[in-house]
């Protein structure tokens, strides 16, 4: 069995989800990461969201988690368990579809995994719920327009500068001039975690 850690925010998580679809075969997905932060005023405080979507990961409680990797360590060998952590990113890495009996913690931010199961993924993560009018007001404008996304994240990346940095207004202010000057009549749609 193969046991996605699922840690981090919605996007995040997606990712995660999807390297799981990738890698097939007994695939489970632990959600222990969101309780063991929660007070954890150096983590940003994240929750599970994959059920936004019609995805159906196959969750493990807590008990099953310990229950599978205690028994599989405790035959030893080619059945137990071994973390699979600190890899990169946005790097394609194939060896880890071979992969057996293993907890994979990452980010797997690399499309080259997903070509294959793209129309999967598209269906998959559609929301559940339907789009609320306002929503699809801005929804029709950013289809009828020069539309340009613009997402401004600050929140939790004021807090940990020293980790993720981040970009000051003269860097948004280029950025607009130079799609200004790209493309006629773009239509900005501003996206973040504090409008104001």
């Amino acid at each position: 069995m193969k046991i996605i850690r699922l840690f981090g925010g919605l996007g995040n998580q997606m990712f995660q989800y999807a390297f799981g679809q990738v890698i097939q075969g007994d695939v489970a997905y632990d959600v222990s990461w969101f309780n063991e932060i929660k007070g954890n005023q150096n983590v940003t405080q994240r929750s599970y969201e994959l059920g936004f979507f019609q995805c159906s990961p196959w969750i493990l409680s807590s008990e099953e988690l310990l229950m599978i990797i205690n028994s599989a360590n405790q035959l030893g060998g080619k059945d137990a368990y071994q973390f699979v952590t600190g890899i990169p990113a946005n790097i394609y890495n194939p060896e880890l579809l071979k992969i057996e009996n293993a907890i994979f913690m990452g980010y797997f931010q690399c499309y080259q995994y997903y070509d294959k199961i793209r129309p999967q993924l598209l269906s998959e993560f559609k929301p559940i719920q339907k789009i609320p009018q306002k929503n699809k007001e801005i929804l029709d404008l950013i289809q009828n327009t020069n539309s340009v996304s613009v997402h401004i994240r600050r929140g939790d990346y004021i807090k940990f500068q020293h980790r993720h940095g981040l970009c000051g207004l003269e860097y948004y202010q280029k950025a607009i001039d130079f799609i200004a000057s790209k493309i006629p009549s773009p239509h900005f749609f501003f996206f973040s975690d504090d409008i104001k």
